[in-house]
């Protein structure tokens, strides 16, 4: 009996939660082909899933009356010795959705379609909501973007928030710049944002989202089903994929990187002491403070300036990014944010020939920088996607 199984039979409900259970599983199987494949026959479609005919063609038809799919007049390959069926064409734009990006005191919000296309995007400015709780900036920006899908059904918003948080629960478990220690709803913590959003709001840490939509943009290129991925800027935060999977860990803390100690010989400090962290040696104001560099709002420092920096982050990044790979066995690592994107390509190929020069050479690892500056809405945008296509296409 699996895991799932397993879980219904202690809760008394074995039977409805198995097959319910299993239809969401062969959704997502369909939907997921599709989206890679763009068009397939019925026949393909039964034929790489796996699934039995009948199961299969639930799926196709729940998915043709929702508008998900189309039916072409071309043919492809049949099914056997039977005749050839029409193609099914896989309409990305059917449904858009929204995500937003924060990063210190602004947002970069964009309206996305179900195979990761941007239609809209815009920054704005958030302004001083840690202590005003006012997101009301934010809440138009959503609603230009439902303006912006034309009249296409938008599922919901998926906001990247720079806390850690329970996505489950809508909550904000702990963040520092608010003072908030214990998971609070995030209806309580922005109640006018909450009332004023008429969409299903869907919560996740920004540096998860972010690392999703790297995914996501690298599907099919390899390589991107262990990952590590860290957005160096105002802080220093991270998220880990293993096995093709986003890891939150038993306190949703997993992947904060920046908390690593520089020097952990020195035993873990108490609560009040005080002890340099990969987030202090590189966060914008540790480069600022450091060298006098300004880095924000697109700022490019000069070649000599950006080069003594490169010099002075390969040291902390490639000792951290050493030992999350000899503990996690990541083979791709994504250095993205202000700081990686103001100091260009030469900064992960420094620490990729770091890296390779002390690691085991059966343990290469890919150093690179982001694939898109759209990558956390993208990741936002399938979030909603995820949690959302069970709900639209019903119990059918």
């Amino acid at each position: 009996m699996d895991i799932c199984a397993r879980r219904g039979a202690r809760e008394g409900r074995m039977e409805p939660y198995l097959p319910n259970y299993l239809k969401g599983k062969n959704r997502r199987l369909v939907f997921d082909l599709l989206r890679e494949r763009g068009q397939m026959s019925r026949a393909e479609i039964t034929r790489d899933t796996g699934m039995s005919f009948p199961t299969a063609m639930k799926v196709v038809d729940a998915f043709l009356e929702k508008g998900l799919l189309v039916e072409l007049d071309e043919t492809g390959p049949a099914a056997g010795a039977g005749r050839k069926g029409r193609l099914l064409r896989f309409e990305p734009g059917a449904y858009r959705a929204v995500g937003v990006e924060c990063e210190g005191r602004f947002a970069r919000v964009g309206l996305a379609d179900m195979a990761g296309g941007v239609q809209a995007r815009e920054t704005i400015e958030l302004g001083d909501f840690a202590r005003t709780r006012d997101l009301s900036p934010l809440a138009a920006a959503i609603r230009r973007m439902c303006a912006a899908a034309n009249g296409a059904p938008v599922l919901g918003v998926c906001i990247g928030f720079p806390a850690n948080l329970d996505p489950d629960a809508a909550a904000i478990v702990s963040y520092a710049a608010m003072d908030i220690q214990q998971p609070t709803s995030f209806a309580q913590v922005f109640p006018a944002f909450w009332r004023e959003v008429e969409l299903p709001v869907y919560l996740e840490n920004d540096a998860n989202l972010a690392c999703e939509g790297e995914a996501f943009l690298r599907r099919g290129a390899g390589g991107a089903a262990n990952m590590l991925y860290l957005s160096i800027g105002s802080g220093c935060g991270g998220a880990v994929r293993l096995d093709g999977k986003l890891r939150r860990g038993a306190r949703c803390r997993a992947g904060e990187v920046g908390a690593m100690l520089l020097q952990p010989a020195l035993g873990a400090p108490g609560r009040s002491a005080a002890r340099e962290t990969l987030e202090d040696a590189v966060c914008l104001a540790a480069l600022e403070r450091r060298f006098g560099a300004a880095l924000r709002d697109g700022a490019q420092p000069g070649e000599a300036s950006a080069q003594a920096m490169r010099d002075y982050l390969c040291g902390p990044l490639s000792g951290a990014v050493y030992s999350l790979v000899m503990t996690l066995d990541v083979e791709l690592c994504v250095l993205a944010g202000i700081v990686p994107g103001a100091l260009g390509m030469q900064l992960c190929t420094q620490v990729s020939e770091a890296l390779r020069a002390a690691l085991p050479e059966s343990t290469p690892v890919r150093v690179e920088p982001s694939v898109s500056a759209d990558a956390g809405v993208i990741g936002a945008a399938a979030t909603v996607f995820e949690r959302s296509l069970d709900a639209l296409l019903g119990s059918g």
